[in-house]
């Protein structure tokens, strides 16, 4: 649902005109200002684009509450979050570079940065696209695209996960040679929670093992590589090869 520009309120042209004199990319995204559902969006024409919005990820803490987080990600440098029915600016998110996600209970929107503990290296968001995402039962995210390098980490390539309580800290080291899109492979879990991720050939890297060193795994042509579910036991690794 998009509305055209000539709607857009006088806050928002202000703040997309500042952010393209600097060539950045920007998106609007449109929320019910009640539930923070997301309703529409409108961006640069030809530059940005969203690939899925409001994609759940829920949570189960200590104390046995559940919270939720709802993520968006395409291309685009910044978000300006409006209210849908008057268009008024709610919030910005400078340079979230290409996802971020809503905590409909806070009614606020955040940046996909480190988490809880600190970490060296993270920053905010990916450098490149974000085609796909899927929330693990642990309330993790894992997202694939074109991008090479995820909270400014190293070994994060195409393939990679925003971790619940540690963001992009702790994560490193797991990825995969080629974007999960390139041979036409769209993720979705089977029925033993496993994310089928690409289509060979092509390499996985990463650790094979809970807790074991990072290896990498060849996916040969016909065969089909698989990220499996943090619950596993991962007794056969976190990654699986396949020709189903």
């Amino acid at each position: 649902m998009k509305k055209k520009l000539a709607g857009i309120s006088a806050a928002a042209l202000t703040f997309l005109a500042v952010a393209e004199t600097a060539n950045a990319f920007n998106i609007e995204v449109w929320i019910d200002p009640a539930t923070w559902e997301v309703l529409g969006w409108q961006g640069d024409v030809g530059q940005t684009v969203l690939n899925f919005y409001d994609k759940l990820a829920s949570h189960q803490d200590q104390f046995g509450n559940w919270h939720y987080r709802y993520f968006t990600a395409g291309f685009f440098d910044n978000a300006v979050i409006e209210d849908f029915y008057t268009l008024q600016v709610i919030t910005t998110l400078d340079f979230c570079n290409n996802i971020f996600y809503i905590d409909r209970s806070a009614k606020t929107a955040y940046e996909c940065a480190q988490g809880y503990y600190p970490c060296d290296g993270a920053g905010n968001g990916v450098n490149g696209e974000v085609k796909f995402g899927n929330s693990l039962e642990n309330g993790d995210f894992v997202i694939g695209g074109h991008f090479i390098s995820c909270g400014n980490w190293d070994g994060s390539a195409y393939f990679y996960s925003y971790q619940w309580d540690n963001g992009w800290c702790g994560v490193n080291g797991k990825h995969t040679s080629i974007p999960p899109d390139y041979n036409g492979i769209f993720w979705g879990f089977n029925n033993v929670y496993q994310l089928k991720v690409l289509a060979g050939p092509a390499t996985l890297y990463g650790p094979t093992t809970s807790g074991g060193p990072d290896q990498s795994i060849s996916v040969l042509p016909g065969y089909y590589g698989y990220w499996n579910e943090w619950h596993d036991s991962f007794a056969n690794g976190w990654w699986t090869v396949s020709s189903q």
